[in-house]
């Protein structure tokens, strides 16, 4: 089977659950005998050396921004992001209406994520699976209040994809409830790709420094203000643990917080470099070392579609702390193989690092937890799963080859971009994905 995998964060951008997500996965298929296209994009100049025996790597720079350079003046002050969304689209499924009959490219994977999706899919393109990896909508619903006209634009593109598409995946079962309930289709489950660095890497020693590791963004949905409340009750009962927290700082407008850092760094001064270590970025594989090294792991949030660092410190034996807001936590059984706890809850983090001073618990929870990555994200049940998910995407989009009851959603927006569209273009198009559902 020829795959494509059209996303728009791929190396070098290396920090986020989406380029992981496809790295993985391109591995995983190319390991498999499939062949594999990754179509992404990305500023000029920038170009990714990353490489791997039998995935072919399409970097749209010069399409994207070209469009993207044309759109934006059409655009009203504030709307850049929305306008380079829909640039990569349009560039994306430009490059496939030229190309991929003659590669005879089977299906297309691509992301709900930003509202680039929904322009590829056609009855005239190949096959299309969108994952839901985590919206603009929902990452906004759970940060901030309100809704800018970027937002509503992009939210109503990504809402469209997941509606349209020929089939529908989650790799939680946390965010499939929630799109099932919201959008009335039930979407496919399908297990993350995860593909083992190195077998042999894990944990040796369960001997403790009292260190703790999140990966992740500092922001208010990966759980970092009940994080360091917790670590605080910690302290303050006379437990001298660390937190070593790797991620950019960020903004959390739901607590009227423009710098997480300042405000962390003001409001537990006596925490601050002490007991919360903070670095903004390490290098993958230093922050694998970190991992690796850490006496336990914690993902602490919110809310999150699923968390890959929850599988990474599982995988090297690194006992883990899951809340129960992460779409990872279906993986653990409290006190079988990781902690869980309940979202947004301090106390019970805090009751949770404790109950983790106990060398012999942080050894059988560890060796558990590894072993639950091994046995459930085997490569070849991986592999299957995405397989069976292709070809339902497939079969579906014959259906509708056949019963041509709309041959092209987009085709009358695109024409008007092409002939030079303007704003009012853009807001009709908003409306669109609550129509299709009434």
């Amino acid at each position: 089977m020829h795959i494509c995998l059209a996303t728009r964060e791929f190396p070098p951008i290396t920090n986020g659950g989406i380029a992981s997500y496809y790295v993985h996965l391109a591995q995983l298929l190319a390991d498999h005998g499939h062949e594999v296209t990754v179509l992404t994009v990305g500023k000029e100049g920038k170009e990714s050396l990353w490489t791997y025996p039998g995935v072919r790597v399409i970097r749209l720079s010069h399409p994207s921004e070209k469009l993207f350079r044309r759109l934006r003046r059409r655009f009203e002050v504030g709307m850049d992001s929305a306008a380079r969304s829909i640039a990569d689209g349009l560039a994306m499924r430009d490059w496939l209406f030229a190309n991929a009959t003659k590669m005879d490219i089977d299906v297309v994977e691509t992301v709900e994520f930003d509202g680039a999706a929904p322009f590829l899919i056609e009855n005239e393109l190949p096959p299309t699976l969108v994952m839901c990896h985590g919206s603009n909508g929902q990452v906004k619903f759970h940060t901030q209040k309100g809704e800018t006209p970027r937002q509503k634009l992009i939210n109503s593109l990504e809402v469209m994809s997941i509606g349209l598409a020929d089939e529908v995946g989650c790799y939680s079962p946390l965010n499939a409830e929630d799109w099932e309930r919201f959008i009335g289709r039930k979407p496919r489950f399908i297990t993350a790709p995860y593909k083992f660095a190195d077998p042999r890497i894990l944990k040796k020693s369960y001997d403790t420094n009292n260190t703790g590791i999140v990966v992740g963004r500092m922001n208010n949905w990966k759980g970092i203000f009940e994080l360091v409340e917790a670590l605080n009750l910690c302290v303050q009962r006379g437990n001298n643990v660390k937190i070593r927290w790797i991620g950019s700082d960020q903004a959390a407008p739901l607590e009227s917080v423009k710098s997480v850092k300042a405000y962390l760094q003001e409001r537990y001064p006596s925490l601050w470099g002490k007991h919360f270590l903070w670095e903004e970025f390490l290098p993958p594989e230093e922050t694998r070392r970190a991992q690796l090294e850490a006496d336990f792991a914690i993902v602490p949030s919110r809310w999150d579609t699923f968390n890959f660092t929850a599988i990474e410190a599982l995988s090297l034996g690194t006992p883990l702390i899951i809340s129960t807001g992460a779409g990872a936590s279906y993986l653990c059984k409290n006190m079988e193989n990781g902690i869980v706890v309940p979202s947004r809850d301090a106390r019970a983090l805090a009751n949770a690092i404790e109950i983790l001073q106990d060398g012999v618990l942080r050894e059988r929870l560890g060796k558990q937890g590894r072993a639950t990555i091994q046995r459930e994200f085997a490569a070849e049940k991986i592999v299957a799963e995405h397989v069976a998910a292709y070809e339902s995407a497939m079969e579906r989009h014959r259906y509708r080859k056949e019963k041509i009851y709309n041959s092209s959603l987009m085709e009358p927006f695109v024409r008007q971009w092409q002939q030079s569209i303007n704003i009012a273009s853009l807001k009709r198009l908003a409306h669109l994905p609550r129509k299709l559902l009434s």
